[in-house]
């Protein structure tokens, strides 16, 4: 998150420097350079404007932080900051000496488009495919954003009532989690908020777009770094450094794969972590039914190009899948009985699955479906660090006796 958050403000640097060619590559090196390339064409004046109303951005969301009392000013700097940037803007005639702007916006709601839907078009079949994909990826986004959101809040949802709303909605118009996260720190507390956002949302299409003129684009770019800048967790970062070395590794090895290289490489970086006859897989999110199957068949896959990784390089055999499960926050019946599946298929492999860092209510349910007991409480560690430690103790041991004995040693102790 914090990789793709860098990224992210990192390309907010062509509003703020008033750039009107920028690399579409994200990686930091590509940026950088098209961002020195073009120092004859910095715009002081956009430069200035973006970092006084970063700072001010900044200042008013540590005010809402220090002091709960003060949390409107934090909700409300994003919305003072365009006001006050399209005043200055239409006041000094700014969009004339190199400030970029929003320019004209075309007024009213958009017309319905279901006259347009078209069923003998030489597309529909792509489209009907794409659409379904989208919507599963939807639904397991929203069902993942919906929980979380339980859990801060500490309620219960039902995941029927949830596939309803998703579709009742995106029928009748999008709706993001973001405005979710938007409504959470606003400090709404029921439905009506979505109702006057809603209003809000009309009107201002109806009949305030031609005030959104002047708005200059450097002052978007600063609300998108302010909103960004608080998704980098430094703090949680160095606990991982006291907590556990190995997994600092792991996060500073996905941070720099984002920002150096792009996001796909940094999951990759992730995800997927080897150590000599060890493969350490890192389980993202949450584990129910709309990704169990996924996940046990990118486990299955994941394996098997390791396996075939170390056939071809002559390196050690894998013999332990560690599953680090830091991210795991909940698991439904699916997720327990993938958990099972993916054990039996590792086990016929003679290779053992470990468990790192499951959460308590994880261990609960996995413990109720009797699926510790299956595969042993010795393979449950609580950091990534510790389940690597005893498997090399394993490997250290089992490489002792196959020595003294002349006899292969079995992973299954």
């Amino acid at each position: 998150m914090g990789g793709a958050a860098t990224v992210v403000c990192l390309q907010q640097l062509k509003d703020i420097l008033g750039l009107v060619h920028f690399t579409p590559a994200t990686d930091v090196i590509n940026v950088m350079h098209s961002v020195f390339s073009q120092e004859h064409q910095w715009r002081w004046e956009s430069a200035v404007q973006g970092c006084g109303f970063l700072f001010f951005l900044l200042t008013a969301k540590y005010l809402g932080k220090k002091k709960p009392i003060l949390f409107w000013i934090a909700v409300m700097s994003p919305l003072l900051s365009i006001i006050l940037g399209s005043l200055l803007v239409y006041l000094t005639h700014a969009e004339n000496h190199g400030v970029q702007v929003v320019g004209s916006l075309k007024k009213g709601i958009n017309p319905p488009s279901i006259g347009d839907f078209v069923f003998n078009s030489p597309y529909f079949a792509l489209a009907l495919k794409t659409g379904i994909v989208t919507g599963i990826i939807a639904m397991a986004e929203g069902m993942a954003v919906a929980r979380s959101f339980a859990m801060f809040k500490n309620y219960n949802i039902d995941g029927n009532k949830e596939m309803v709303a998703f579709g009742v909605m995106n029928i009748i118009g999008s709706c993001p989690f973001s405005r979710t996260a938007v409504n959470y720190n606003a400090g709404c507390k029921t439905a009506v908020s979505n109702i006057v956002m809603s209003i809000t949302v009309m009107i201002t299409l109806l009949f305030l777009t031609p005030l959104f003129y002047y708005t200059p684009l450097v002052v978007l770019s600063s609300i998108i770094v302010s909103a960004m800048v608080g998704l980098i967790d430094y703090n949680a970062a160095i606990h991982l450094w006291k907590s556990d070395k190995f997994d600092f590794l792991v996060c500073m090895t996905a941070y720099i794969g984002v920002v150096f290289g792009s996001v796909e490489i940094g999951l990759g970086a992730a995800v997927t972590q080897t150590v000599p006859g060890i493969l350490i897989l890192e389980i993202g999110a949450p584990i129910y039914f709309a990704n169990s199957t996924y996940l046990r068949e990118r486990i299955v896959r994941w394996i098997d190009e390791e396996e075939e990784r170390l056939k071809l390089s002559g390196d050690t055999n894998l013999h332990y899948v560690i599953l680090d499960m830091r991210a795991v926050t909940c698991i439904d019946t699916s997720g327990i009985v993938m958990f099972d599946e993916v054990n039996k298929i590792i086990d016929r492999r003679g290779l053992q699955l470990v468990l790192a860092n499951p959460g308590a209510e994880v261990m609960k349910k996995l413990d109720r479906a009797e699926f510790i007991e299956k595969l042993g409480q010795e393979w449950v560690h609580l950091t990534v660090g510790e389940a690597v430690g005893a498997c090399r103790y394993m490997l250290h041991t089992c490489k002792s006796k196959s020595i003294d004995e002349s006899e292969p040693c079995s992973n299954n102790v």
